[in-house]
């Protein structure tokens, strides 16, 4: 019976693969009729990597729509496929920064392998005219194989929250900062990650992650505040959504040795200070609040309130990369960011090198060397921030809850 089944999916699995192949042959035929021309535009990354956009005048409303590039961990630069007509113009955006100055790069007759536009570091050419253009091409369908590690710095207390499934993958770290306040933001935390990931397993289309956390957001009834990271696996493609200091790295087995390919950028306001989405508390938090203060610290607090950091989800910076079987997603809330450094995660996981990754006992390895660290003397993360923002200050590593998912992709 499950040798049915498992026919009977690949049959499936076929059928929507040749399907998707024919719509983009259509695409393309009507595309080229219309006179338009597939385009490939390019640029080099930066020192870190940033979210990448494209925007045009051939979008509606014009300029006001941001298509993402994808990242290539082949060739090092952000990159789109997209069919343009003949005098289009566009801008390349890095988060708010506009890095096409003057000028914008035109989509003429002429455009040839690596025309330079208006900047050193963009480039766009013309692809030849196909057929069966390179991007219907199918790929394996990847699925991810979690593993997790969560522990709360106090052991009876995890902000901590996180949810997994075979393609999509979560982390939110409830704020600490409301502890002042004297709310946990656990529960909102929990509910967060809860409603996002019964969005994705109920949608029945492709949910963007922005949507699928706004979605998830609006449900939440209590009030708090959390850094999050979601991770959704299509196909070959890992679409990453993050808001504050949570965060994602991506390993492969380059000549039987771990390499990190990929790593998210935290977003801060300040040190220490992470965008965070958050809410005002509920009824049923306003009132054990008041019954648990004195009048005067609940008008106090109530009046605090009022400053609370509200980022949205729009904030979140947006990244999208291939990826391979055997490929290795570690997924983190600051805890292990904070404490481990990034040649110690590779040490780490050099002692279980290639395709005998076993996600649990690695989430179990990182997160547990992450606890320990945390309450430790021993050089840190945190540390070096600390210093290199203050001149000194601080000793070892930032205790705090550590949340570890690792995915083998298969």
């Amino acid at each position: 019976m499950e040798y049915s089944h498992n026919r009977i999916a690949d049959y499936l699995n076929n059928c929507q693969i040749k399907i998707k192949r024919a719509f983009k042959i259509y695409q393309a035929r009507q595309n080229r009729s219309k006179g338009k021309q597939l385009v490939r535009i390019s640029t080099s990354k930066s020192d870190n990597l940033e979210p990448t956009y494209l925007i045009g005048n051939f979008t509606n409303p014009p300029w006001a729509v941001k298509l993402p590039l994808t990242y290539s961990l082949s060739h090092k630069e952000y990159f789109i496929e997209i069919w343009l007509s003949i005098g289009n113009q566009f801008r390349l955006l890095r988060k708010e920064t506009t890095f096409v100055i003057s000028s914008f790069p035109q989509i003429t007759e002429n455009v040839t392998a690596m025309e330079k536009g208006s900047t050193s570091n963009i480039f766009l050419y013309r692809k030849p005219s196909l057929r069966r253009p390179l991007y219907c091409r199918s790929s394996e369908n990847l699925k991810l194989k979690p593993g997790v590690f969560s522990e709360g710095k106090n052991h009876l207390k995890n902000e901590d929250s996180y949810f997994t499934t075979n393609h999509c993958i979560g982390v939110a770290d409830g704020v600490g900062g409301w502890n002042q306040y004297g709310v946990s933001s656990k529960n909102f935390a929990n509910e967060l990650m809860q409603n996002c990931k019964e969005n994705i397993e109920k949608s029945s289309k492709a949910l963007p992650i922005k949507k699928c956390v706004e979605e998830a957001f609006s449900k939440v009834k209590n009030g708090g505040g959390a850094a999050w990271i979601v991770a959704k696996l299509e196909r070959d493609k890992l679409k990453i959504s993050n808001l504050g200091d949570c965060g994602i790295m991506v390993v492969r087995t380059v000549n039987e040795n771990p390499k990190i390919i990929f790593r998210s950028s935290p977003q801060e306001h300040s040190f220490n200070t992470p965008y965070q989405l958050s809410q005002q508390l509920s009824n049923s938090q306003i009132n054990e609040l008041r019954e648990r203060v004195s009048p005067e610290k609940f008008a106090e607090v109530m009046e605090q309130m009022k400053n609370v950091i509200k980022d949205s989800c729009s904030d979140a910076d947006d990244y999208c990369l291939k990826i391979r079987a055997k490929d290795l997603i570690i997924m983190a809330s600051d805890g292990l960011w904070d404490n481990v450094f990034s040649k110690e995660i590779l040490t780490l996981l050099s002692k279980d090198k290639g395709s005998s990754y076993n996600p649990i006992e690695l989430a179990n390895l990182l997160g547990r060397y992450a606890y320990y660290k945390s309450k430790s003397k021993l050089n840190s993360p945190f540390e070096e921030r600390v210093k290199k923002t203050y001149g000194k200050g601080w000793i070892g590593g930032k205790p705090d809850d550590v949340t570890v998912i690792v995915a083998s992709v298969a």
